[in-house]
């Protein structure tokens, strides 16, 4: 992901700005599983997805539920979490008048 930007008015100064600047990262502890992350609470908001048929609690309530399977079910699918490289190339034309961008 991107973290800054330097904009010099030329090569040399912009290296020169990029060189001053400092980074501190922080060691968190490794989530593996749907499990560690739910335990810590480490999981995008807004993202809760239910799919539901019928009114399970009047189907309880009614006693006319041919079978009742209580346990645990876990699917693999996930939303897609891209972990590719983000970039872009940034190049002044027309002396400095426009600039062109190739981004990924």
């Amino acid at each position: 992901q991107i973290i800054g930007i330097v904009v010099a008015d030329t090569h040399d100064n912009a290296k020169a700005a990029a060189n001053k600047v400092n980074i501190e990262y922080s060691e968190l502890p490794a989530i593996l599983s749907i499990s560690e992350a739910v335990k810590a609470g480490s999981f995008h908001p807004n993202t809760t997805r239910c799919l539901s048929n019928g009114d399970v609690e009047q189907c309880f309530a009614s006693n006319t539920c041919d079978k009742i399977i209580e346990g645990e079910i876990r699917v693999g699918g996930q939303e897609h979490f891209y972990m590719e490289p983000q970039c872009t190339f940034v190049w002044p034309v027309d002396s400095g008048n426009e600039i062109h961008m190739i981004s990924s």
